[in-house]
């Protein structure tokens, strides 16, 4: 591998001009033009320069250390090792991308990057050594191809993180590491869940800072465990994929719309957004633990599902709940606690599965209240401990149904149906 130094001020770096470049720095002009397998280096002897990228360009590694420059560029840059900027570079627009083909460290320093950023590094791990910025200009975006992008625990923030391709792609979080969706215009976050796997405790975070902006959110088929989300886009409405798959939620800000989704972990939406009332369905779906769901006073005016399968999770809500009128919450397994003292209003109370699952109050000898307005609720394999049934609706949990009255209960009833009908005694 060679090296390239800039040299002689302000120019353009394009495929065939050799005057800025030399092999020595501030060395003499006339060097080759970099390729793949050249070191680019700007630095304190290349005269303060504003360069102008123009064509389809390459490097091994790209290094401004030392240097006070601008980096312009209508072209674009493929860098097949590490890329580094000193805290004196200034990178305006670029209306094409940097992709980074090979290991890399990306050392940002502070710096905002306008351009795409393209990780096409199959086999190959990119890694950020600072909090980053890249992709803020309209149509820009941050796209994971092949390799792995490890985060170190640093912030990567972008206008669209893109990633809807199946080859093998990884993510790695650590313990602190953050995709920060910001976007100026549109906003997108998509993963094709096929080939793509993560590490550490993940965080997605969606946040708009003026109205109008609508940003999209699709993860296709199912990463296992889903991905930690919070949503914080004021005045804009969320768009998801139908069956998007979640860690823990959170909705803060915006409005969410009516879809199909699976949540794995918590679920909170702030008293600053607003939840789309509609038929699609969401799940609960963890195993296991303690979930929480806190409502914060929104009405979930959408089918809602508690387990799947034989799981014994606990899902714990805090605060009151209150569901749509017309919508059914559906108690699959494990344990669905309400907060005690509260009232909880569902629209129609069903309980699927022949597993025993428990109704519970957040506080051992405390009601808590399910209320539903009418209509007949016949539950079968619930155990039902501190609850107050009441509403309109007449609320059976016969003992024959396999259910258990663990105590503490008013309003339902625990005794077997009588039979009805004609008897004759014959003699």
């Amino acid at each position: 591998m060679a090296n390239r130094y800039w040299v002689g001020g302000s120019g353009t770096w394009n495929t065939s001009s050799t005057t800025n470049w030399s092999t020595t720095s501030g060395g003499a002009g006339g060097a080759s033009v970099p390729t793949s397998a050249d070191a680019v280096i700007i630095n304190g002897s290349s005269g303060s320069p504003t360069i102008t990228l123009t064509g389809a360009l390459n490097c091994a590694s790209l290094d401004t250390t030392g240097a006070t420059c601008t980096l312009t560029s209508t072209g674009t840059l493929a860098c097949a090792g590490n890329f580094t900027l000193s805290t004196t570079t200034t990178a305006t627009f670029w209306s094409g991308a940097l992709t980074i083909t090979g290991t890399s460290t990306v050392t940002p320093n502070g710096r905002t990057l306008n351009n795409d950023l393209i990780i096409n590094a199959t086999g190959f791990t990119v890694t950020l050594a600072g909090n980053s910025i890249f992709g803020q200009g309209a149509a820009n975006s941050v796209t994971l191809t092949n390799g792995t992008l490890n985060l170190n625990n640093f912030s990567l923030t972008c206008n669209s993180f893109l990633s809807n391709n199946s080859n093998t792609r990884a993510i790695q979080f650590g313990t602190s590491g953050s995709i920060n969706v910001n976007p100026t215009t549109v906003g997108n976050f998509y993963i094709n869940s096929t080939g793509f796997s993560y590490t550490g405790t993940s965080l997605i975070t969606v946040t708009t800072s003026s109205s109008g902006l609508n940003p999209s959110i699709s993860i296709t088929s199912s990463i296992s465990g889903g991905l930690n989300f919070t949503l914080n886009s004021f005045g804009g409405t969320y768009s998801e994929a139908s069956g998007n798959v979640y860690n823990n939620l959170i909705v803060s800000n915006g409005t969410l719309g009516n879809s199909s989704r699976i949540i794995y972990g918590n679920f909170n939406t702030g008293t600053g957004c607003t939840l789309s009332s509609g038929s699609a369905l969401t799940v609960f779906a963890a195993t296991a633990g303690t979930q929480t769901i806190t409502p914060n006073g929104k009405i979930y005016d959408f089918p809602i599902v508690f387990g799947t399968g034989s799981g014994t999770a606990t899902y714990s809500v805090s605060g009151a709940f209150s569901s749509g009128a017309s919508r059914t919450l559906t108690f699959n397994n494990g344990t669905l606690q309400f907060t005690s003292s509260t009232t909880n209003t569902v629209g129609s109370f069903t309980t699927g599965t022949s597993v025993l699952k428990y109704l519970t109050s957040s506080s051992s000898g405390t009601q808590s209240t399910i209320s539903q307005a009418s209509g007949i609720v016949n539950a079968t394999y619930l155990s039902v401990k501190d609850s107050n049934a009441t509403g309109g609706a007449t609320w059976n949990a016969p003992i024959a149904s396999s259910n258990v009255d663990a105590g503490n209960n008013t309003g339902w009833s625990f005794a077997n149906p009588t039979s009805t009908g004609n008897y004759y005694l014959i003699f």
